[in-house]
């Protein structure tokens, strides 16, 4: 049972969490299979350097991605090829092929990655390790048809061996034809190796009249070579050797190209495979909603709508996914220690597992299937005591196993370790296996360790309630059904419903009421003591939960509030330019216009009649200039004081407009088209024109107009997006907007796909199209609005 401190760390926790499943499913996102290896081989690791380099390079390829597209990830396959050649072999025309492409493809890929190096400063620095071959490249292009062989024209010998080699054949042919038809029919053509013969029947074969290549199988007819054909033959075997000859030269100096450079190709292989791994992280990353957590540097481990990936693949198969529910967990500096209680088969086993694997893929350099806020520590050591490990070769039986788990925990976790017990002390006489559960976790307090147990144990229960520094937290049920709801509450100590549980499912009841009394008052009470404050948390969580939801919005609104100033400043500056540019241009045309009716005057003498003419024009064209740069100024400031009756609007335009129906002091409501929207003094303008509002049932509406046209729900989850994109279509349409963009980004396609149908069902909306490459391209989608 001694420990040694030379084995990893990590193995014994990411054999027990299933870790090797996940990072099979990161394999199948490579290119290559020695990325797919490299990803099957990831471990944890405490390097936070590591850790971080990591999270960047893959935070920088979804970037890439969503600007570029994905980049065409080179094949490696030929690495073999490349050291047989390296140690000495001739390369085959296929082989070296494959080299060649491969070589013009990591080109390729290092401009599309290394282009921006500013932008993408990780990525650009693993391309920049490669260096292709162009030379070879060039020379193999020279040389090699796309599958391999060699081509005609691959040097001035080749061509001129295979042109003569065609003239030969052609003449072969047409002597043997032409004997064929001398002898009969019952004598044909064919070839005995790469010289020309007849097949003849043996009777008709005459002595001198060539040389004999051996009998058919029946024996009844011989393969004759005529003297005729002797010379042909031989001048076509010697320019076949020729030709071999030469195509030996030629692949062995491609060869010889590639075994001076082949350590070079094999980094530049390297170099590809390590773009491959990037790549599949991200492809990953997109399949399961991950994202990079912060790095905790206090301790702190807190999991936002945490989800298992394995629990998310198998429902997503049994088209049950929208049954998972994510996990919330925290775990303070403060409070080390949290005891899970709470009865079996409510979720508390699938809670521990998603903590550890969190972390395990965390420190393998992966994003984690969470939501932003997920804040984790880098563990030096992660011990995990989950499920059966009953070990038939060494005689060790289950509960055996798990106290040389437990024994580890307590005499190597320190500060840095985090430590998952299920089912803490379970497998013994209950008071024998609570009491060996509790010194263990006394331990691992003192230790200063991470530590997560479950356990429906009452001794336990009782000692995380009496202890300082130890979170209590169960799994939540429903009290009408008995059902799991798979959902954590923090802070509060879980019952183990067994009494209740048999008393729901029809158990005889004096049955169930001697069980009670055999159970004893004091555990009854703590029973129901515990029922009522799972009661009273559970009413605390949903207010809490409607708390943030009003600080969101809150957030949201002053957001909001801010970027409508920040583009309304920017929109009156620009408006301000525009109108001095085209102010100047008036009155530059009017000045021409004057000079000219000058020049008209003095040429043509000034009688009355001219000068009253030009006069007029003059003041006709001032008052012109005088009313185009009145249209250029602001047509209104926003309003200081308001009254009831008062026509306003909420645009400088003046439109829409509607009517002041209360005003208290500086908040006011406005009737706009039958809406009752609140709104503040300075944000209201005059209305434009003497157009009266039609007169519409009030509908009270809280309303916040949008100071820009476009809305962002990238990396939400589909319901946050959904809703995010109706509340801003109904500030869009109240405001008078007629069409507005949403930002969802590429993805895998499904936050898009959900867009687009919200889209379509929407009566708000006229149309909807997907944005042209100037305008983010399918990462963007534009509404028309009614």
């Amino acid at each position: 049972m001694a420990f040694n401190p030379a084995t990893n760390p990590f193995e014994h926790a990411a054999r027990v969490l299933s870790l090797d499943a996940v990072l099979e499913l990161l394999a199948v996102h490579c290119v290559n299979e020695g990325t797919r290896r490299a990803a099957r081989a990831a471990t944890p690791t405490a390097d936070v350097a590591a850790i971080e380099r990591s999270l960047e390079e893959i935070a920088e390829y979804a970037a890439l991605r969503e600007q570029s597209g994905d980049i065409v990830i080179p094949d490696t396959s030929y690495r073999a090829d490349v050291e047989a050649i390296a140690n000495g072999a001739r390369g085959f025309g296929d082989a070296l092929r494959r080299i060649a492409d491969g070589e013009r493809a990591i080109a390729a890929l290092r401009r599309a990655v290394g282009g921006e190096s500013a932008a993408f400063p990780r990525l650009s620095a693993i391309a920049s390790g490669a260096s292709p071959h162009h030379d070879f490249v060039a020379e193999a292009d020279r040389a090699l048809e796309p599958d391999g062989t060699i081509k005609d024209d691959a040097t001035p010998e080749l061509r001129d061996h295979r042109r003569a080699i065609r003239g030969l054949r052609t003449t072969l042919r047409g002597r043997v034809e032409k004997l064929v038809g001398e002898i009969g029919a019952d004598a044909h053509a064919t070839v005995s190796g790469s010289r020309h013969v007849l097949v003849v029947p043996r009777a008709k074969v005459r002595k001198g009249s060539g040389f004999v290549h051996g009998a058919s199988h029946s024996g009844g007819s011989l393969y004759v070579e005529p003297i005729a054909l002797l010379e042909l033959n031989n001048d076509l075997e010697t320019r076949l050797a020729d030709e071999a000859e030469e195509i030996e030269r030629i692949l062995e100096s491609l060869s010889a190209r590639v075994r001076a450079v082949a350590p070079a190709i094999l980094v530049n292989a390297d170099v590809v495979e390590s773009i491959d791994l990037v790549r599949a992280k991200e492809a990953l990353s997109a399949r399961f909603g991950c994202i990079a957590p912060e790095i905790s540097s206090t301790g702190r481990l807190r999991l936002v709508r945490a989800r298992h990936p394995l629990l998310s693949l198998a429902l997503e198969r049994a088209g049950r996914l929208d049954q998972q529910v994510p996990l919330d967990l925290v775990l303070e500096p403060g409070e080390r220690l949290m005891i899970i209680t709470g009865p079996n088969a409510g979720g508390k086993t699938v809670a521990l597992k998603t903590v550890g694997l969190v972390s395990l893929l965390f420190q393998c350099g992966l994003r984690v299937p969470c939501a932003h806020g997920t804040e984790v520590p880098v563990f030096g050591r992660v011990f995990a005591d989950i499920g059966d490990e009953q070990s038939l070769e060494s005689s060790l039986s289950t509960f055996t196993s798990h106290l040389r788990h437990l024994d580890e925990m307590a005499r190597h976790a320190d500060a840095r370790s985090l430590c998952l017990v299920d089912e803490i002390g379970d497998g013994t006489d209950p008071d024998e296996g609570a009491a060996i559960a509790i010194a263990a976790l006394e331990r691992m307090l003192v230790s200063g360790a991470a530590v997560i147990a479950t356990t429906h144990y009452g001794r336990i229960k009782t000692f995380a309630l009496e202890t300082a520094g130890v979170a209590n937290a169960s799994m939540a049920f429903a009290d009408e059904s008995s059902r799991p709801l798979y959902r954590l509450m923090q802070g509060i100590a879980g019952r183990s419903r067994g009494i209740d549980t048999a008393r729901r499912t029809g158990f005889d009841p004096k049955v169930v009421a001697r069980a009670e009394a055999i159970l004893g008052g004091e555990a009854f009470r703590m029973e129901s003591a515990l029922a009522r404050l799972e009661a009273s948390y559970q009413n605390l969580q949903t207010e809490r939960s409607a708390l943030e939801q009003a600080r969101i919005r809150l957030e949201e609104a002053t957001r909001s509030y801010e970027e409508k100033e920040r583009a309304y400043a920017l929109t009156k500056k620009e408006a301000s330019k525009k109108a001095m540019r085209e102010a100047e241009t008036m009155l530059t045309d009017a000045r021409k216009e004057i000079e000219g009716l000058v020049r008209d005057i003095r040429t043509k003498g000034a009688d009355k009649e001219t000068i009253r003419h030009s006069r007029k024009k003059v003041d006709d064209m001032l008052a012109d200039v005088r009313g185009q740069a009145q249209a250029l100024e602001p047509k209104s400031a926003p309003l200081t004081r308001v009254s009831p009756g008062d026509r306003v609007s909420l645009s400088p335009t003046g439109r829409p407009f509607g009517t002041v129906v209360e005003v208290d002091r500086k908040d006011v409501t406005v009737d706009m088209g039958g809406k009752k929207i609140r709104a503040r003094v300075g944000k209201l303008y005059p209305a434009a024109g003497d157009e009266v509002a039609v007169a519409r049932t009030g509908v009270d509406v809280q309303f916040e107009p949008v100071g820009e046209t476009e809305v962002s729900v990238r990396g939400m989850d589909r319901e946050s997006a959904l809703e995010e994109v109706s509340r801003f279509i109904d500030r869009a349409v109240l405001t008078g907007l007629s069409e507005v963009k949403i930002i969802h980004g590429l993805g895998t396609g499904v936050l898009a796909k959900a867009v687009r149908e919200s889209l379509a069902r929407d009566p708000r909306v006229v149309s909807h199209r997907t944005g042209n490459p100037m305008e983010g391209g399918t990462g963007v989608t534009f509404a028309r609005l009614k």
